[in-house]
């Protein structure tokens, strides 16, 4: 549980303790056994084990998508922040991140989201220190986003899905715990790297570079539903709509994802592609993910 992690990790690769790896042996197998529909419920598996085998104090998931058309001179190039979830649950977290999203809107990121950017098509693992210059620590950047809510020691893992998504990843610590070191970057390095078809599933589940409009929240509500084979009278009751509502929603989402039918759209999960042809599967960006 995270409050285990407020105090160490579960185990230090340095002092030769290899046992976390049974852990992400396990952790590997109860995401594999998370129904499609349950997506949501794994990232946050994923973000509270992470933090237990780090000793972080908290946790993020943020998924990127670019584009299609970047503003001119837009110091994004394109990308942005399409979903994002914290664990534990913070509001006062969770809003800093709504009004960094706003600045990045307004062309006014900030350089921690800058040099995110820069550097998308290769996995990485990166602590605030080697992400930005010395003096963005006396920044309101630093003081708005990080220390007022308690972060001081940060690792983000970046990692690449397909040439229009990626899945970034933040582990924090407070002040009263040492800085991350090279041991915590072994965990997630190897905890992370094998797990590709699980970000291609939750971009999926999320519509995260795979359809132009993203998907509201009424929509993941019933795509849920359809992954769960369930009918469309079905989801409206379980979602409490009319079924006249739900029809639409399914309409919107097929529209959404290219497809014309629910097989259609359980092939892409089966599948593991990003569109009913493919051409956005972007087997060119697995031997960029090679690199770091």
């Amino acid at each position: 549980m995270l409050h285990d992690s407020l105090t160490h990790p579960i185990h230090d690769p340095s002092h030769g303790d290899d046992r976390w790896k049974e852990r992400v042996f396990t952790l590997w197998d109860e995401l594999a056994d998370f129904e499609a529909s349950r997506g949501h419920i794994a990232r946050n598996h994923l973000l509270q084990v992470l933090s237990d085998l780090v000793g972080a104090t908290n946790a993020e998931w943020i998924g990127f998508m670019k584009l299609d058309e970047a503003p001119e001179g837009d110091p994004m190039l394109g990308w942005r922040p399409r979903l994002v979830q914290n664990c534990p649950n913070d509001p006062v977290a969770s809003e800093r991140i709504r009004q960094a999203i706003r600045e990045m809107e307004r062309g006014k990121p900030d350089q921690t989201a800058i040099r995110a950017a820069q550097r998308t098509g290769q996995f990485r693992i990166e602590s605030l220190d080697e992400m930005v210059e010395p003096t963005w620590f006396e920044s309101r950047g630093f003081r708005e986003y990080y220390a007022d809510i308690g972060r001081a020691s940060s690792l983000w893992i970046c990692i690449p899905v397909c040439d229009r998504a990626e899945v970034h990843l933040g582990l924090h610590r407070g002040p009263e715990r040492p800085a991350f070191g090279e041991a915590e970057r072994s965990i997630l390095r190897f905890c992370l790297r094998g797990l590709r078809w699980f970000y291609r599933q939750q971009m999926l589940n999320e519509g995260i570079g795979v359809v132009q409009a993203p998907l509201t929240e009424a929509e993941r509500m019933v795509l849920r539903g359809l992954l769960d084979g369930l009918s469309e009278k079905a989801i409206a009751e379980v979602v409490n709509q009319s079924r006249h509502t739900t029809h639409g929603h399914v309409k919107r989402i097929f529209r959404k994802y290219g497809v014309r039918s629910r097989s259609e759209l359980m092939a892409l999960w089966l599948r593991g592609s990003f569109g009913p042809s493919g051409k956005t599967d972007c087997p060119e960006a697995a031997p960029r993910a090679a690199e770091g």
